[in-house]
């Protein structure tokens, strides 16, 4: 069910200062029970005594104590259990084997429940209601008593206690019982259990240890501690252990009680004061012969003939104790309790969670540590410096705390923990990016969006190289150009600083790479596919460089160059956009008319294969269904050209004679005077046209 082995750190500081209430007393204490600035002894004899109990000047001097009220007749048996129930003004205790309930003020015996004969102990569970717009709260009260071999349960409901008749029948006297929720932790003998009120269902749990009686204390959040020797063990209201440690003690403890955020537990010669989470060995105190405790606004400790009183520390000390021995979880659940005014409780949880997130990067705990910083809100550049390298220079700062450096295994889980947290930065800059009208939020707005993306791209370089293209391509990327293109250069990532150069317009410098690795035996980048895809994607406001950088490719690769001009259309959901025919056949001319021909007309290369181009139709004047006359004269006077030239003769005048019988859009007039005589089939259509 558990671990008995406890991680427990020893910071031992004084969260409470311990003063004697009174000491010597000639009666025997048998019980104690406090509310208010009250204390409430029962005694051997029967006797009931009620004290005042002041807080001094001085903490470390005696309580200012007034003995209020006795009464010798309360019981003629020992008092051995006591509890109060301020808000219905009653007194609940266990004397001669049975549960009485007695008046508040005058200690007078309002009744006993006679169902409860053998009584071994009892618990009571007050839940405190207050319906929205009620003027008094509402107040539901329950108890539960161990009578021999059962337990019987009460509800309070018209001042008095009214049976349940739910008789839970047990397989041996319980001597420990706590509430927890509708269970009941339950301890006997040898064995604790869990025992459902609401269906009698028993759960057995686990052994009680070597010669102990059995602890049993409910938690908030419908928990329950459990004694087994030097060890306590937390379970839930299904008996589920809720820890992977036990809380470990120096000695079995003999009494134990929760008082937030302590666990406090009699020991036989001392008081041991514990948290649960973290576990955490807080204070120790010496007292003679400690057996009883009670709990209210104070803690109270008594021996036979002594009590003493436990005064908490102020929240601000211990807190400050707390945080110089880096107990800082401990720290927020003090924190917490602080009634100061929102402001102050806000800076003052706001401190020490930030500290604690420093703490755990220190640890090397990067998740946790920047969920916290994340949940803080804290800037990103400031959470970014705990890691130096990827900060540029111009946002480096000396930091008030000691950032650890980072290498190895332990630099790529931190790469991987901040990667996390700047996504969900990014995400939430996204949302809250939009026409700011200040324009000093919005300038800071997109550096700040240039600084998260430029450090994923460097995250993701060491650590997910995957995702360094779906960066760079995402249209919305904010990656600084020279920063990223240092490190994408320092890394050889070449492809990626083409994306890099794409996705931020600097289409020479892209080109220029291209060509430069295009010429390499081996990589990525090698071969000319990669620079035809590139002009493929540039519109005609970069007709210049298209033009520049297609040249060699042209001259070397001839088929695929002339790619570069004309696949890029064949898709209508491009949004690169036409180039402007006209100039593109002027610039072909100038590089090879031959390829100006195959542009206008779309055949391939004749000379190793015959191929038709898009179902053998000219690719400008049929395919893209150009009727402009200039350019069916340029194809008319390219075609001339080339079979005076006495290149491809036979194929060229063919496709000229079928050009000059379907064209219906050149301008013969201009054309015949460009016709030699020995051109007569030319000429005559040219004529009858």
């Amino acid at each position: 069910l558990f671990l008995p082995v406890s991680i427990c750190f020893f910071v031992m500081h004084d969260a409470f200062d311990y003063v004697p209430v009174v000491e010597k007393l000639p009666i025997q204490i048998e019980s104690i029970a406090t509310y208010g600035s009250t204390l409430l002894v029962g005694t051997r004899k029967g006797h009931l005594i009620l004290y005042e109990v002041l807080d001094s000047e001085d903490f470390h001097s005696k309580s200012k104590v007034a003995l209020k009220k006795t009464n010798k007749n309360f019981s003629t048996k020992p008092i051995v259990q006591l509890s109060v129930v301020e808000e219905l003004n009653v007194i609940l205790s266990l004397s001669d084997n049975i549960v009485s309930v007695h008046d508040l003020d005058t200690f007078g015996l309002r009744f006993r429940l006679h169902k409860t004969q053998g009584a071994i102990v009892f618990k009571a569970d007050l839940k405190i209601h207050r319906p929205l717009g009620a003027p008094v709260p509402k107040y539901r009260l329950r108890l539960a008593v161990s009578v021999r071999r059962r337990i019987e349960l009460f509800e309070w409901r018209d001042n008095s206690f009214q049976d349940l008749n739910l008789d839970l029948n047990l397989p041996d006297g319980a001597k420990a019982i706590a509430w927890c929720s509708n269970s009941l932790g339950v301890g006997f003998r040898k064995e604790y259990c869990i025992i459902k009120t609401q269906t009698g269902k028993l759960i057995e749990l686990f052994p009680t240890g070597k010669n102990q009686d059995p602890l049993v204390s409910g938690l908030p959040e419908e928990k329950l501690a459990l004694g087994k020797d030097e060890m306590t063990v937390i379970v839930n209201a299904d008996g589920k252990p809720t820890q992977k440690h036990a809380t470990m003690w120096s000695e079995p403890p003999l009494v134990m009680e929760y008082y937030h955020p302590y666990l406090i537990a009699i020991l036989p010669s001392l008081v041991e004061i514990r948290s649960i989470e973290p576990k955490v060995l807080v204070q120790t105190i010496q007292l003679p012969h400690p057996k009883y405790l009670a709990l209210g606004r104070s803690v109270f400790v008594a021996s036979s003939n002594a009590i003493w009183r436990l005064v908490a520390k102020p929240l601000s000390l211990q807190i400050e104790q707390f945080m110089s021995s880096s107990q800082f979880e401990l720290s927020l659940r003090l924190a917490e309790m602080i009634d100061d005014d929102d402001e102050k409780k806000f800076e003052c949880l706001y401190d020490i969670q930030f500290k604690f997130a420093l703490h755990l990067f220190t640890k090397h705990r990067f998740e946790e540590s920047l969920r916290i910083f994340a949940r803080l809100d804290t800037g990103p550049i400031e959470v970014i410096g705990l890691f130096p390298a990827l900060l540029p220079k111009s946002h480096t700062k000396q930091y008030d705390y000691r950032v650890p450096v980072l290498a190895g295994a332990e630099l790529e889980k931190g790469y991987l923990a901040l990667i996390e947290y700047l996504m969900e930065k990014r995400n939430l800059q996204k949302k809250s990016t939009g026409n700011d009208s200040d324009v000093d939020l919005a300038s800071y707005q997109r550096d700040l969006s240039e600084i998260i993306d430029t450090t994923l791209l460097k995250c993701y370089v060491e650590v997910k190289e995957s995702l360094v293209g779906p960066l760079l391509k995402h249209p919305d990327n904010n990656c600084h150009l020279q920063e990223s293109e240092r490190t994408l250069i320092k890394a050889e990532k070449w492809s990626d600083l083409v994306l890099l150069y794409s996705s931020k317009r600097e289409h020479a410098k892209a080109l220029k790479l291209l060509i430069e690795k295009a010429h390499q035996k081996s990589g990525s980048l090698s071969g000319h596919t990669r620079t035809v895809e590139y002009l493929q994607n540039l519109g005609p406001d970069y007709l210049d460089l298209i033009f520049e950088y297609s040249k060699w490719i042209l001259k070397a690769h001839q088929f695929d160059g002339l790619k570069i001009f004309t696949v890029r259309n064949e898709d209508p959901r491009s949004e690169v956009g036409p180039l402007p025919v006209e100039k593109v056949v002027k610039f072909l001319k100038e590089v090879n008319k031959e390829i100006a021909i195959k542009y206008l007309v779309g055949k391939l290369d004749f000379l190793t294969r015959v191929v038709t181009w898009f179902c053998s139709q000219e690719h400008v004047i049929h395919e893209w269904r150009y009727k402009t006359p200039d350019l069916h004269n340029e194809l008319i006077l390219l075609y001339l050209f080339e079979i005076q030239e006495n290149r491809f003769v036979e194929d060229y005048r063919e496709q000229l004679m079928s050009f000059l019988e379907n064209s219906e859009s050149y301008k013969a007039a201009t054309l015949i005077r460009r016709f030699p005589p020995d051109f007569r089939h030319e000429r005559a259509l040219l004529s009858e046209n």
